[in-house]
């Protein structure tokens, strides 16, 4: 935050102009940071994320999926 002098000598704090986009990319992080979540689950299950979250990640995620592979010792 910079500092700029206000009335009487006090100092007064101003956000710094790239707070606002931080801000606005911590949610999209948060969003796929979620959406890989559901979906390593759902691999974990070996079933298909559910239709109500399926737009959510494929917006999230999309193409950039990774697959997860489970091991099965015999």
């Amino acid at each position: 935050m910079g500092r700029h002098p206000g009335p009487a000598g006090r100092r007064i704090q101003q956000p710094d102009p790239g707070h606002r986009l931080i801000a606005e990319r911590w949610s999209e992080d948060v969003s796929e940071d979620v959406a890989r979540e559901l979906q390593r689950r759902c691999d974990l299950q070996m079933t298909d994320v559910p239709s109500a979250l399926a737009a959510f990640v494929d917006r999230c995620i999309g193409d950039r999926r990774q697959l997860s592979l489970r091991l099965v010792s015999r």
